[in-house]
């Protein structure tokens, strides 16, 4: 299947998102995003898994040329460390009660 989609075509000419436009070309010439998909999450209650999948973020982060690297789990941990939180239950128990997952 052939692409058709073209970015520019999407805002008028002289919409200042076509220099957005410009600067992401330029740039994705270069970088282009890769996803990482982790099939056997480690165990974050478990500190020599967790230290081990840290290991391989790291070295992930270290790869030549890579800019930024954007993980989910260390939110999470930071806010269950916050809150105190133990596990998805306790994630859910704490939404529910903050009102956030109401009714649900």
């Amino acid at each position: 299947m052939e692409t058709s989609f073209i970015p520019e075509r999407t805002f008028p000419g002289d919409s200042p998102l076509q220099d957005t436009i410009k600067i992401f070309n330029r740039i994705m010439k270069y970088h282009s995003p890769i996803s990482f998909f982790v099939f056997h999450p480690p165990n974050i209650s478990d500190p020599v898994e967790l230290n081990n999948f840290n290991k391989m973020i790291n070295i992930i982060q270290n790869l030549p040329n890579t800019l930024h690297v954007q993980i989910w789990l260390n939110g999470y941990l930071e806010v269950s460390e916050e809150y105190g939180m133990k596990g998805a239950e306790e994630l859910e128990r704490h939404l529910k009660t903050d009102g956030v997952m109401e009714g649900r």
